[in-house]
């Protein structure tokens, strides 16, 4: 599983984040699902970003909730541009990028959830999940390999290596 997130739209999502401070921050990815192919993964390509009001009224310090309203503007807006909703973002405002309980309670198949979290000596990180259900088994999250229109981000494999791909022109926009 990839994700190829061009480096504007990763630095937007980061900026939403640091301005939605001490509360997450959230939103939806637009784009386009590609199925696998015999030679590689399934890859998921964004091209929009969209920032959304976070209705968790009470507990916006540790949980999002995309506003109805801005899901149904941006499925209208993916819509009309013949794309699709792929994927959720949202800001762990002091833990690392990685799915809480609450985000694999909430997760949905098939879609990408991008995670801005603090790494180590406080920068900001993106990671990418996507969820598993196997027969048998409790559903689960696994990464997602984050790539940049340039090539792979850099390795994973450390919570502590940020990601900081070339910065293309996609749009990225609030509702």
């Amino acid at each position: 599983m990839e994700l190829l997130l061009p480096g504007e739209l990763g630095e937007r999502l980061r900026a939403w984040s640091l301005a939605a401070l001490p509360e997450e921050a959230c939103g939806l990815l637009l784009g386009r699902q590609a199925p696998a192919a015999s030679a590689g993964p399934a890859r998921t390509e964004v091209l929009e970003a969209v920032l959304a009001r976070n209705l968790a009224a009470e507990r916006r310090a540790d949980l999002y909730e995309v506003h109805p309203e801005d899901f149904l503007a941006a499925d209208r807006r993916a819509a009309a541009l013949g794309l699709e909703i792929v994927g959720v973002w949202h800001s762990h405002p002091d833990s690392p990028g990685r799915p809480s309980a609450t985000d694999l309670e909430r997760a949905w198949p098939g879609w990408s959830y991008v995670i801005v979290g603090w790494a180590a000596a406080g920068a900001r990180e993106l990671r990418s999940w996507r969820l598993t259900e196997r027969p048998g088994q409790a559903p689960e999250f696994a990464e997602e390999r984050l790539l940049s229109p340039a090539g792979p981000a850099p390795d994973r494999a450390s919570p502590a290596l940020p990601f900081h791909p070339p910065a293309p022109a996609p749009v990225a926009r609030a509702i």
